[in-house]
């Protein structure tokens, strides 16, 4: 990707007009959650962080980091598979929630 972020920006149009793909703003995070429940895969553009991983984990969609173009890729995986790499982000994301109040195997716990 280049760093002005005209390759991230020409990916993002090529993205829009695909109808199997719905991008939202970063800062609708509130409805992104929906999004996400809904979702087989949620990408994120890779920019030295990737926000926004964590919420999709949890709710089930599985979280890809584009670094590349992988639309091919990610059609050919099963309906199975999918179904098995959603269950495992489930679970994954419970070690990575921070609660107020710490809780068995959340964040807190996993670094203690």
């Amino acid at each position: 990707m280049g760093r002005d972020g005209t390759t991230e920006l020409n990916l993002v149009n090529e993205l829009k007009l695909d109808s199997d793909f719905v991008i939202e703003e970063m800062n609708r995070q509130l409805e992104s959650s929906r999004s996400f429940r809904e979702s087989k895969f949620c990408l994120f553009l890779y920019h030295g962080e990737v926000s926004g991983i964590v919420e999709a984990m949890a709710s089930g969609c599985v979280p890809v980091v584009i670094v590349d173009r992988l639309k091919q890729i990610l059609s050919e995986v099963s309906e199975e598979k999918i179904a098995e790499m959603r269950e495992m982000v489930v679970a994954a994301s419970k070690h990575l929630v921070w609660n107020e109040e710490a809780q068995a195997m959340d964040a807190f716990n996993m670094l203690m």
